[in-house]
C-alpha cells in the first residue's frame, strides 16, 4: 500500500527547474532575453513553433507566403484562453499595438518593422489603424513594407501571442494561450505553472505542474539538482563536465549563437589585430572542452560557404610589440553568462598581459546595468552574447545594422547596412550565402570582433522525465513533457 501511494505521489510530482533571475514582468511582448522566455514560452503561444529544426504549426494551422510582400496565417478554429474565453481577432492586434506604443515602446519593437507602417507608428508618424495586418474570416494577413526573408520565423515569438483586453494584476489570473498557465507566483522564490485545460491539443490532463525557481548561481543550481530539488539544470559549468559526461542525466545542446568580444572603433585596426592575434585559442578550447575552437565564428559555415572563418594566435614576435599609447580599459560582460564567462574573460586578461604587456580590468555586471553601460558610456572592450531568434545568417548579423538597438559599437558601417538590407530581400539560398560571406568576412578581417566560437549548452535532466525540448535557439518547449 505504501509503495503504491509513493508511486502515485511521484507521478504527480512537479517538474522543477530554474531561471537565473526573477522575471521583471509577465508580459510576453516586453520580454528581452531567453531567461524570461523559458517561462513565458510555456504560457504564451503564437502562430508557429520552431521545433526539431523546422517551422511547425502552433495556434495557426499554417502560415504561407502569398507573394513577396504578403503572408497569410490560417488560425485554428475555436481557440480559447486558459480561462475559457474565446481568442478574438482584436486580441491578435493588441500585442503589436502595445509594442509599437511611441510613448512606451517594447524592447523588441523593431521585430515588427518589416510590417507595413510599423516603423511610422512607433515614431508617431502614423496611426495604428494603418498597420499592415488585417483579418479575413479566420485568417490573419500581413502586408510587408519590404521583402523580408525571415518573416515567418518572427511568427514563432511569444511576443506576438494574443492578449485579451482586460488583464488582472494578479499574475495567476492572467488569461494565456499556451499549454500552461500560472498557478502561483511567489516573489523572490518561484513561479508555479499548471496545465491549461483549454489548450487546443486536448492533452492537458497528461501534463505535470512545472515549478520555476529563481537561482542566480550555477553552483547553487547544481547543488539543488544533486540533492533532488531540481529536475532540470539548464546550464552546467565547464568545470563540472567530467563529473557528468557519462551520466544518463547529461545532454549536450548545440546552440545557434553569435557571441563575440567587441573591439570598438576607438582602437586602430592594427591594435585590434594584435589583440585578436595574441590569444591562444587552442588552449582556451581545451580549457572549456570546446569542439570547434574559440576564435572561430559560431554560426554554421554552410551559411556562408567554404572554410570556417577564424582568428589565430600569431607567433609571439609578431604580436608582442607595444600597444601604447593605449587607453586604460576594461572588459565588460554580463552576469547572465555565469561562471564560464567570468573564467574566460579572466583568461583573456591574462593572455593580453602575457603576450602584450597590456593590463585590462575585468568587470562582470548585472545584465540590465551592462546594457545601459554599453549604451551610455564608452568601454573599449566588451563581451556580448547574441542568441539568435531564427536559424539564419540575417539573425546573426542584423545586430550590426546602424539602426539596431543591439549595435553597441557606436559606428554606422554603410557596408554592413547594405549587406543586411540585401539579405532581408533575398530569397535564393545561393545569394544569401554570398552576401553572408561578404558580411562576416568584413567583421573578421577588420577585427571588429573576436568570436567566441560555436557554443554547446550542457544540461542535466532527470532520466524519469521525457518530452522536454531545448532547441538550437535556446527555446524551451514543455508541451510534450511527461514522466516516464
Amino acid at each position: 500500500m505504501f509503495v503504491a501511494a509513493k508511486a502515485e505521489a511521484n507521478k504527480k510530482a512537479p517538474f522543477r527547474l530554474h531561471l537565473f533571475s526573477e522575471p521583471i514582468h509577465f508580459d510576453a511582448y516586453r520580454q528581452k532575453n531567453s531567461n524570461a522566455g523559458y517561462l513565458l514560452s510555456q504560457t504564451h503561444w503564437s502562430y508557429l513553433k520552431f521545433r526539431k529544426g523546422e517551422l511547425q504549426p502552433a495556434l495557426a494551422e499554417a502560415c504561407d507566403w502569398k507573394g513577396p510582400l504578403k503572408v497569410e496565417c490560417r488560425l485554428r478554429k475555436d481557440l480559447k484562453y486558459s480561462n475559457g474565453q474565446p481568442i478574438l481577432a482584436a486580441d491578435w492586434l493588441r500585442p503589436l499595438k502595445l509594442m509599437l506604443d511611441s510613448k512606451n515602446p517594447a524592447p523588441k519593437a523593431d521585430l515588427l518593422f518589416p510590417i507595413k507602417n510599423a516603423r511610422k507608428i512607433l515614431e508617431g508618424k502614423s496611426d495604428f489603424s494603418t498597420l499592415g495586418m488585417k483579418f479575413v474570416k479566420n485568417r490573419v494577413v500581413f502586408e510587408l513594407e519590404y521583402p523580408y526573408s525571415d518573416f515567418l520565423y518572427h511568427l514563432t515569438l511569444s511576443h506576438l501571442a494574443p492578449l485579451p483586453e482586460a488583464i488582472s494584476k494578479n499574475v495567476a489570473e492572467i488569461p494565456v494561450s499556451g499549454p500552461f498557465k500560472i498557478k502561483e507566483h511567489l516573489p523572490a522564490n518561484r513561479t508555479i505553472l499548471e496545465p491549461n485545460m483549454h489548450f487546443f491539443d486536448g492533452l492537458a490532463a497528461q501534463r505535470p505542474e512545472v515549478e520555476f525557481f529563481f537561482v542566480s548561481e550555477d553552483a547553487v543550481a547544481l547543488s539543488l539538482y544533486k540533492t533532488g530539488k531540481l529536475d532540470f539544470n539548464r546550464r552546467l559549468a565547464t568545470m563540472n563536465l567530467p563529473e557528468f559526461q557519462k551520466s544518463p542525466d547529461y545532454h549536450e545542446i548545440p546552440l545557434l549563437r553569435f557571441d563575440y568580444i567587441g573591439l570598438r572603433p576607438f582602437l586602430q585596426l592594427e591594435q585590434r589585430k594584435k589583440l585578436a592575434e595574441s590569444l591562444d585559442y587552442d588552449a582556451l578550447g581545451k580549457m572549456f572542452f570546446a569542439k570547434p575552437r574559440p576564435g572561430c565564428l559560431g554560426i554554421p559555415a554552410e551559411w556562408y560557404g567554404g572554410k570556417t572563418l577564424c582568428h589565430d594566435l600569431k607567433p609571439k614576435q609578431e604580436a608582442s610589440s607595444s600597444l601604447s599609447p593605449f587607453p586604460k580599459s576594461k572588459i565588460l560582460f554580463s552576469k547572465l553568462g555565469g561562471d564560464d564567462h567570468r573564467r574566460a574573460m579572466e583568461w583573456v586578461q591574462s593572455e593580453w598581459m602575457r603576450h602584450l604587456g597590456y593590463l585590462v580590468d575585468v568587470q562582470q555586471m548585472e545584465n540590465n546595468l551592462f546594457l545601459e553601460e554599453l549604451k551610455k558610456n564608452d568601454p573599449v572592450l566588451f563581451r556580448k552574447g547574441v542568441s539568435l531568434d531564427r536559424p539564419t545568417c540575417l539573425a546573426a548579423i542584423e545586430v550590426f545594422h546602424s539602426e539596431s538597438v543591439e549595435n553597441f559599437f557606436q559606428w554606422k558601417p554603410a557596408e554592413m547596412d547594405r549587406w543586411i538590407e540585401a539579405l532581408r530581400r533575398s530569397s535564393k539560398k545561393s545569394d544569401q550565402m554570398k552576401i553572408c560571406k561578404e558580411a562576416v568576412a568584413h567583421l573578421m578581417k577588420n577585427f571588429w570582433i573576436i568570436p567566441t566560437g560555436p557554443i554547446y549548452f550542457a544540461v542535466l535532466a532527470k532520466p524519469e522525465w521525457t518530452g522536454w525540448n531545448l532547441n538550437q535557439l535556446n527555446e524551451l518547449d514543455l508541451a510534450e513533457l511527461r514522466r516516464k
